[in-house]
Order: C-alpha cells, then structure tokens, then sequence
C-alpha cells in the first residue's frame, strides 16, 4: 500500500527490488531514518542493497550502464534517501563511540558495583540466561569472574599479600552465592510448587488415614491403627 502511495506500478521485474524498499520503509519507521549501517547483523541483504542502490547511483551520474532507473530514482529521491555514504558513515562512527564509551564506563565501576549489577540483573529476570544478549559486558565480566575464582589457588603469585589473598577467596565464595541466587531464582516457581504439594500432601494421607482408622475402629475395635 505503501509503494503504491508513490506511484509505484508493481511489475515482476521488479519484485525484489519493491522487496528491499519495504524493508527500507520498515527500517525507516522503527530507527527514524535510512541510514542502514554497511554492516546490518538483522538484515545483512538490505544493507548490501542500500551500498548498491548508491553505487548504482554514481554509474547513473556518469551516464554509465545502471540499474537505477528513473522511476526508482524518484521514488528514492522523494522518499528522502542519502545516496552519499558520508552520513552512514557518521552513524556509524557516532555508534562505535557509544559502544566504547558504553564499556569505559563499565570497566571504570568497582568490582562491587558489578557484583551488584549482576545480582539486581539475576533478581529482575529470574536467573542469567538473557544476560548475554541484554548486558554483553556484564556477562563477559560473568564469566571472567567465575574463570577467575576456579583458579584462585593459581593465579596469586609468591609476592601476593595476605589481604589480596583474602579478597580472592572473598570474591570466589561471592561468585559461588551469585550461582546459588541464579539457581533459585530460576527454579523459584517449581520450588513454590513442591513446597504447595508439601502442604497439602499430609493433610491428604491423614484424611484417608483418619477414613481407614474409622472403618478398623468400627470393625475391630481397634483404636491403634495408622
């Protein structure tokens, strides 16, 4: 509906080129723009496409042979999209510092701080297994730690001090009680399950028990059953 709202006549030539600029329309409403970085992990074939729409642009101002033809040409144009790479490339600069900037500032945290993090990030989603795709450098930080606290006994050298020794062992039996937390909170509902049918089990046997007792009291007159 979208490339009909342009002019666009759908022809099966143009299939797959209608194909890319839906998905351009698509990346356009959820990022604000149409600068596909030249390196797109979720849709690798659409910034191939936006690198060869503007190659293909360069051959049409020199009058060479190109696949950009008029039509594409407006609608692009009109749509607003960059044929220079200047600017994508400026997003993806501005990206790169974030990204560094981003991970300075979590290098820059004390071990404490982190420590925290990890427990708030286990408290919040109910273990660790999103951890890598939502805080990349703390689960990096993660692993280290864990790496780290396995060879303790190891990784100090003959001139380590008392105190450092002390923090190593102090930060393993941490690390051990972060895994303890993540094992609960991941397993958190099965337990409030078994505790519930804990509960109730009992009162259950001694329902039928107190049933069977009636029945060998009425019987036998025995009252020293169950």
């Amino acid at each position: 509906a979208q490339l009909k709202s342009i002019g666009f006549e759908f022809d099966s030539r143009d299939a797959k080129w209608m194909q890319r600029l839906d998905e351009l329309y698509k990346y356009k409403e959820e990022h604000g723009d149409f600068l596909v970085p030249s390196t797109y992990p979720d849709n690798p074939t659409l910034s191939n496409w936006v690198a060869s729409q503007r190659a293909q642009y360069k051959l049409y101002k020199k009058g060479g042979k190109t696949n950009l033809t008029e039509r594409r040409l407006k609608i692009l144009m009109d749509a607003g999209f960059s044929f220079s790479g200047v600017v994508n490339d400026n997003r993806q600069k501005e990206t790169k510092e974030t990204s560094y900037q981003d991970r300075v500032a979590f290098d820059a945290k004390p071990w404490l701080e982190k420590y925290k993090d990890l427990l708030f990030f286990i408290a919040s989603n109910d273990g660790i297994e999103t951890l890598q795709n939502d805080d990349p450098y703390l689960a990096e930080w993660n692993v280290k730690e864990h790496g780290d606290s396995r060879v303790e006994g190891t990784a100090l050298t003959e001139n380590s001090s008392v105190e450092g020794e002390d923090e190593m062992k102090e930060r393993a039996s941490l690390m051990e009680a972060s895994d303890f937390f993540a094992f609960c909170q991941g397993t958190k509902e099965k337990i409030i399950l078994l505790r519930d049918s804990a509960d109730v089990e009992p009162t259950d046997k001694g329902g039928v028990c107190d049933k069977q007792r009636d029945t060998k009291v009425m019987t036998t007159g025995n009252d020293n059953l169950c």
